[in-house]
């Protein structure tokens, strides 16, 4: 998920165009999926990584949905973790 790698660069800095912040203040994931490898409950991918300093999310999810809800529980327990 892209909104926890906000700090992170995949091409040279240029001083002139990246003044601004890319961190995002919040996110809402509606209906994430490739957060587990498909056909498994979990664990979380391992480049899905919550830190003290990820943005707030607000997920949405069904329990129906053809690609598992687990992976959305799950990045809602690491939250947890982190009281975000």
């Amino acid at each position: 998920m892209t909104c926890l790698h906000g700090s992170e660069h995949t091409y040279p800095m240029d001083e002139k165009l990246d003044v601004e912040n890319s961190i995002p203040s919040f996110a809402i994931p509606v209906y994430p999926a490739y957060l587990v490898e498909r056909g498994t409950e979990g664990p979380l991918l391992s480049d899905i990584t919550v830190k003290d300093t990820s943005p707030p999310l607000c997920l949405v999810h069904a329990a129906d949905d053809p690609w598992t809800a687990s992976g959305s529980f799950l990045l809602a327990v690491e939250y947890k973790k982190h009281d975000i």
